[in-house]
């Protein structure tokens, strides 16, 4: 994160300057939950060999 510009606020989520109208969380771990929704499952996709763990487009936006 730190080689594209984001500072740690916190224990969780991450900042960028440019970008104050977002930030970036990562989990502290399963379970994993949108809203009242605790069976999310993440998608997964491969990039150069890493297999990433991701919310699907349809979980991102939910609140």
């Amino acid at each position: 994160m730190k080689e594209i510009g984001f500072k740690k606020s916190g224990t969780r989520h991450y900042i960028h300057e440019d970008c104050k109208h977002l930030f970036v969380e990562f989990s502290g771990g399963p379970p994993l939950g949108i809203g009242e929704d605790n069976e999310i499952t993440p998608d997964e996709i491969e990039v150069e060999g890493q297999v990433i763990k991701i919310f699907s487009p349809t979980d991102f936006v939910k609140d």
